[in-house]
């Protein structure tokens, strides 16, 4: 799964890191967090625990709003310049990220005819690669739950 395809609110801008001599790389961010002073965030990557800006001085409302709300985010680092910078991506979901631990999931003789699939593990395959989302080395599935979950339940 591409970290396009996701439907969830999409917030796109230019960073750059307060130390100057820092490069900031195309990479998966771990956390995303608002610091003590405004107009600072930190990130952590796989690599290092970064306090970043944003280059555009318009985008520190909007990026402060969408922390705000403490809906879950994932984000990452694209497009890497040579001043320093790099896009952040940051993408919003509603609701909260749970940890889910192990799950069963069940499939019936229904949702085997469905897939087109002849085996469970060839319908657990297809609905792993359609499902998983990975990224800085954990796996993610995305699901609609509560009242907004009955029309899909149907």
């Amino acid at each position: 799964m591409k970290f396009e395809e996701i439907f969830a609110r999409h917030l796109a801008i230019r960073v750059k890191p307060t130390d100057s001599n820092e490069m900031l790389e195309a990479i998966d961010v771990l956390s995303l967090k608002m610091t003590g002073v405004r107009g600072e965030f930190e990130i952590r990557t796989p690599k290092t625990v970064s306090t970043i800006v944003p280059t555009d001085q318009a985008d520190i409302n909007a990026l402060t709003e969408l922390l705000s709300t403490g809906c879950a985010t994932l984000s990452i680092l694209s497009n890497s310049a040579k001043d320093g910078s790099a896009e952040l991506h940051v993408l919003s979901f509603n609701g909260e990220q749970l940890e889910m631990g192990n799950l069963e999931i069940g499939i019936d003789d229904n949702a085997l005819s469905v897939l087109k699939k002849e085996s469970l593990d060839e319908a657990a395959k297809l609905l792993w690669g359609k499902s998983v989302f990975s990224h800085g080395g954990k796996k993610y599935f995305f699901m609609v739950a509560g009242s907004a979950a009955d029309a899909y339940l149907e």
